[in-house]
């Protein structure tokens, strides 16, 4: 009896200690994480299971609809104090940073003359040109389309630029930042604004915009910080793009979950940086007492 008894105690651990990973994460992460997924299970042989969304919907999975994951990533940093902490995490870990790029294809109209200057030109002044991005009220990419176009009026001095941008018909909606890559890809959009670090894996081409509206430098943080949107009654300020990490206190599997977290801090940085991302020291916000020695240790030895 006691020989079955340890049996069962040592299956019962190696389901606890072994069992799946599972990450809710911002859909722009998608390629890289794949990636550091698969190697992460040829290293250790557990199971990741990726569930991608708008990380609004990341974080309302947990909020509203009570589902439990063992990790979380956002792709915007700003949600963490507005949605789940404290009462979700204790901390979060920032890791990366990006840019707004306007994705195209060579079949996109007007693509052989499109730039950085003339963009708003092209995408306002032609009905017929269709673009698109994602639903501000459930993507950080959504609300930073408008903060980009806030921007915009400003460095290049276009009175009304927003206004105008706000007002246009020829706009497509997507629900999370890759959804409208498919139609882009097919000749239904002409152009969609994305994360470099996408449109660079699909092998997209695409407009780079300067630092002082692609929202990718910290130098140009008080300016991102002028412009604002407000959905659904609440006010969002625009801030430089910042991505991070956090495990649910509700995890099934913390152990998995640091286990992971310090693989993706070594070998996932290197995989982000090789996927367009721009990569951040690895810094704490929130309760640091609460941080895990471990995790503190990683910290110290991310990217290395």
């Amino acid at each position: 009896m006691r020989r079955i008894l340890i049996i069962i105690m040592f299956v019962l651990f190696s389901l606890y200690v072994f069992s799946d990973i599972l990450i809710f994460y911002a859909s722009s992460l998608t390629p890289p994480l794949k990636e550091i997924a698969k190697k992460y299970e040829e290293k250790y042989g557990e199971k990741v299971l990726l569930e991608p969304s708008a990380s609004i919907v990341v974080a309302r999975k947990i909020t509203e609809l009570g589902r439990r994951a063992d990790i979380a990533l956002f792709a915007d940093k700003n949600l963490f104090f507005k949605m789940v902490y404290p009462e979700l995490t204790d901390w979060q870990i920032v890791f990366a940073s990006n840019s707004i790029v306007l994705a195209y294809t060579k079949n996109s109209r007007y693509s052989e003359k499109i730039n950085s200057s003339n963009f708003f030109e092209i995408l306002l002044g032609d009905k017929d040109v269709r673009f698109g991005y994602p639903d501000p009220r459930i993507a950080p990419l959504g609300y930073r389309t408008h903060f980009l176009f806030q921007l915009a009026e400003r460095y290049y001095n276009v009175p009304g630029l927003y206004e105008k941008f706000k007002e246009a018909k020829n706009i497509y909606l997507s629900r999370k930042s890759i959804d409208s890559l498919s139609l882009l890809e097919v000749g239904e959009l002409d152009y969609v604004f994305e994360y470099r670090s996408v449109a660079k894996v699909h092998n997209l081409k695409y407009v780079e915009f300067p630092e002082e509206i692609n929202l990718s430098s910290p130098e140009f943080e008080d300016s991102y910080e002028k412009t604002v949107i407000s959905i659904n009654n609440k006010v969002i300020m625009g801030s430089t793009i910042a991505y991070t990490v956090w495990i649910p206190k509700s995890s099934k599997n913390k152990e998995g979950a640091i286990r992971f977290l310090g693989f993706f801090l070594s070998e996932g940085l290197k995989i982000l940086e090789k996927d367009g991302f721009i990569l951040i020291k690895p810094y704490i916000e929130g309760n640091e007492e609460k941080v895990p020695e471990k995790i503190k240790a990683m910290i110290e030895n991310a990217g290395s």
